[in-house]
């Protein structure tokens, strides 16, 4: 009797890791599939100004600006942390015009036109706000691309130069760090 326990208890245990092993291959298959895909979103504004964007599993390409840095913020208004986020926005757009755009991008957001006009002139926005249906897609696949979980923290930054992935930041993160990345972004750029 002793012996048939303990074979079968081998058995099993040989089952338990075999199938463990070939589920991992499987999942990790599936995400490489998905992140190899090439998606492009229109994000506008409420001024039907529209910004196309293109992720990859390696870039993230906003196609009208001139900057080499992109910085996306993405937000929900109902989300204290992203509020106070908006005036660290403001000032690096401010700051670093020239070499940085960021795009604001609202998630889990019932907020209609009105009230993102609202929102914009309340805070004076200086940056490309965008609050389209298609931002749940974008900021789906820009968190897959990220690595992060389904639900992620927001606020969330993230900064891409020239289309690859630099750094990001989930929830509140003191602007002086965020600026000393911005910083050693820009001398990636030279």
């Amino acid at each position: 009797m002793n012996i048939i326990s303990t074979i079968f208890l081998a058995l099993l245990l040989f089952l338990i890791v075999g199938c463990e092993d070939k589920t991992k291959e499987k999942d990790t298959t599936l995400i490489e599939s998905n992140l190899s895909k090439i998606d492009t979103f229109n994000l506008s504004d409420i001024e039907n100004k529209i910004q196309r964007v293109t992720i990859t599993n390696k870039k993230v390409i906003f196609h009208n600006p001139s900057q080499g840095i992109l910085l996306i913020n993405i937000f929900a208004s109902w989300c204290k942390p992203c509020m106070d986020n908006i005036e660290y926005m403001n000032i690096l757009q401010q700051k670093y015009s020239k070499d940085i755009f960021i795009a604001g991008v609202s998630v889990n957001d019932d907020i209609n036109r009105t009230q993102i006009k609202s929102l914009i002139e309340k805070h004076k926005i200086k940056y490309f706000l965008s609050s389209t249906p298609s931002n749940e897609r974008f900021t789906t696949l820009l968190a897959n691309t990220l690595n992060l979980p389904q639900n992620y923290d927001i606020p969330l930054l993230a900064m891409f130069v020239e289309g690859r992935y630099f750094a990001h930041y989930e929830g509140r993160v003191p602007i002086e760090m965020i600026e000393d990345d911005i910083k050693e972004a820009i001398k990636e750029l030279e």
